[in-house]
């Protein structure tokens, strides 16, 4: 189970679901268009925007309107990690499990805690996988238990994939997974035509609104961070609703799956 597991975790990291929430990232890009990119938010990160920080740090990394430096990318997205932003937080304790250069089992697991904690399903997801699975050194089963559970009940995409798994080796029970049991005992899965868990259809939430192209939502970034931070007299800067630790609303939670994965 574990070395299923294991190769889930990666495939789930690296490609994430098919559907158009995940599908958009960053790759590698030296256009006219993409370097205008990177130079706004390298000047709305020196304005002290901490999302513009972490955008910056993802450029850096992916090498989108600049050369490829992973270790300057890192270093933005651990600054702004630092400063509470959640997407930083996930994305360095993606980092931190899956990039040899920079592996360290235990730094991502808190990164990922604290992101979990402002209740970004993904993070909440993959540390479910974390301390299910052997590999990564960490595995607790209760831990485990508790972070699927959460994870089923917002209806993740990958879960009956991860439940199928499970199962495969030892059934799903009050003694093992008691949370995840009761979750799935109040919002059952059904199976496919090739006895695969999948979502009910109509739990499922049908969007007909495309998701937004990366220019959309980089063009949409760009007008929150053309202001200036008020200083507030300290090298810590006052932050709007959107930089603040925690401060976060619904449309932005939502935009934050674009820019999340390796």
């Amino acid at each position: 189970m574990n070395k299923m597991l294991k190769l889930l975790f990666l495939i789930i990291v690296f490609t994430m679901t098919s559907s158009d929430a995940y599908a958009l990232k960053l790759t590698e890009c030296s256009t006219s268009e993409c370097i205008n990119y990177f130079n706004k938010f390298k000047a709305g990160a020196r304005r002290g925007h901490v999302s513009a920080l972490t955008t910056l740090g993802e450029f850096y990394y992916h090498g989108f309107g600049t050369n490829i430096d992973k270790d300057k990318g890192f270093l933005q997205l651990k600054k702004a990690a630092r400063l509470g932003n959640v997407r930083a937080l996930y994305k360095a304790g993606l980092i931190y499990l899956s990039d040899q250069k920079y592996k360290n089992i235990a730094k991502g697991s808190r990164h990922l805690e604290k992101a979990a904690r402002k209740e970004f399903l993904n993070s909440t997801f993959l540390l479910g996988m974390v301390y299910l699975n052997k590999h990564f050194g960490l595995y607790n089963k209760a831990k485990a238990d508790k972070y699927l559970a959460i994870a089923y009940q917002s209806k993740h995409p990958d879960l009956p994939r991860v439940i199928d798994i499970i199962e495969e080796k030892e059934k799903i029970t009050p003694e093992n997974f008691p949370r995840l049991l009761q979750a799935m005992v109040q919002s059952p899965v059904i199976k496919d035509e090739a006895k695969k868990r999948i979502w009910p259809d109509n739990d499922i939430e049908v969007i007909a609104i495309q998701s937004p192209s990366i220019q959309t939502m980089l063009n949409e970034q760009i007008i929150a961070i053309r202001r200036p931070i008020i200083s507030l007299g300290s090298r810590i800067p006052s932050y709007s609703c959107k930089d603040r630790i925690g401060c976060y609303s619904t449309w932005e939670l939502s935009r934050l799956k674009d820019f999340t994965f390796l």
